[in-house]
């Protein structure tokens, strides 16, 4: 089942009753969920709430008004995982890493991560996406290939950020962009894909 974190995650639901008017959006409490769409088109009559499951754990289900058709492709957005200790939302790479860290069963304390915590504040670094399966490790991996880390399982708190040993090439300010071409709709998400490379 997904694990959502970070701010603005799209996530399919998943029907949890024949009706097909429950609909679960994670595998743990969330913050909130902003937006529900069907078939890519915004919808409304939909709540949402953190709920238990049958076992009493927590998880974040989205209410429909009326039942939706099989087949039917919905997705939605809201802000994900939250802290077990502080009730935060769960943002910062090293408490991601330490969440995962505790959905395994492994015994950590907050202090292992505080000097990767420190370094991903210091760089201003957040995390947002789904986990949906595999191991430990490949989670942890995604991270460090996400934040220009390096995972090391000797390492307490795993993860350390790579120097940055290059200049950047360029920058984006926000008076920079000056228009946006699209074909169709408005766009409401700007997605800019980027990567550091050593010399």
């Amino acid at each position: 089942l997904p694990i959502r974190y970070g701010r603005n995650v799209p996530g399919k639901l998943i029907s949890i009753n024949q009706a097909r008017t429950l609909w679960l959006w994670a595998d743990h409490a969330s913050l909130a969920i902003r937006s529900v769409t069907i078939d890519g088109q915004l919808t409304d009559g939909w709540s949402w709430r953190n709920d238990t499951d049958a076992n009493g754990r927590a998880i974040t289900v989205v209410q429909t008004v009326e039942q939706i058709d099989d087949g039917d492709d919905m997705v939605a957005v809201g802000d994900g995982a939250l802290d077990a200790d502080t009730g935060a939302l769960l943002v910062n790479p090293a408490d991601v890493a330490r969440d995962l860290c505790r959905l395994a069963g492994l015994t950590v304390d907050r202090t292992d991560f505080a000097s990767y915590r420190a370094e991903c504040l210091a760089r201003n670094l957040e995390l947002s996406g789904t986990v949906e399966g595999g191991s430990l490790q490949s989670a942890m991996t995604r991270i460090a290939e996400s934040t220009h880390s390096a995972f090391a399982r000797q390492l307490a708190g795993y993860l350390r950020l790579l120097p940055l040993s290059a200049a950047a090439s360029a920058t984006i300010s926000p008076d920079a962009v000056l228009r946006a071409d699209l074909d169709g709709d408005i766009a409401t998400r700007l997605r800019v894909r980027y990567g550091v490379e050593e010399k």
